[in-house]
């Protein structure tokens, strides 16, 4: 009877415990959220030093469709008011910055839902799996600002010497 008996805990006991989980995951969610927010501005920063290009010839490209994807879902609720009414947004040379407020904006809005739903559901995992899915787009930022990085160094750090165009070379020797 006394084995048995430590199986039997009081209901507000587990109840305390799950809400005690949903805390500590929505910490966890709130601090990766902060981190991916730090990264979506330090992609703006880098993302506006120049102008509006997504091919390979740009530094800030890789910044730039950094904040293109995740903005994709935001972009297209816009888009779609904006047919509806008959309005035009003038974006060109602000495409940096409406990115990245389109990207803080759902990142608020994910925020505010998912820890709602965690709360009044009484499930950590959900916090948990957004944390780790938060996890896979800060570590894809930060590739992508390396990439950024590795684009300016080999442009300005004269590296350019070393990358010499090889079709001259190539009909050259025809």
């Amino acid at each position: 009877m006394i084995k048995t008996a430590k199986y039997f805990l009081p209901a507000s006991s587990v109840r305390s415990r799950i809400e005690e989980q949903v805390r500590r995951e929505w910490k966890r969610f709130s601090a990766m959220l902060l981190v991916y927010v730090l990264l979506i501005i330090a992609a703006v920063i880098v993302g506006a030093r120049g102008e509006y290009n997504l091919h390979g010839d740009s530094i800030n490209g890789f910044a730039l469709w950094f904040l293109l994807l995740p903005a994709y879902l935001p972009l297209a609720i816009v888009s779609t008011f904006t047919w509806y009414f008959g309005y035009n947004i003038p974006l060109a040379g602000n495409e940096a910055y409406w990115l990245g407020a389109c990207n803080l904006i759902q990142v608020f809005l994910v925020w505010a839902i998912l820890s709602l739903i965690a709360f009044k559901s009484k499930r950590p995992m959900l916090l948990r799996n957004a944390v780790y899915f938060i996890r896979i787009l800060v570590f894809w930022g930060v590739f992508q600002l390396v990439c950024c990085a590795g684009r300016g160094l080999w442009e300005n750090g004269g590296f350019m010497s070393l990358h010499h165009d090889t079709s001259s070379v190539i009909a050259d020797q025809k």
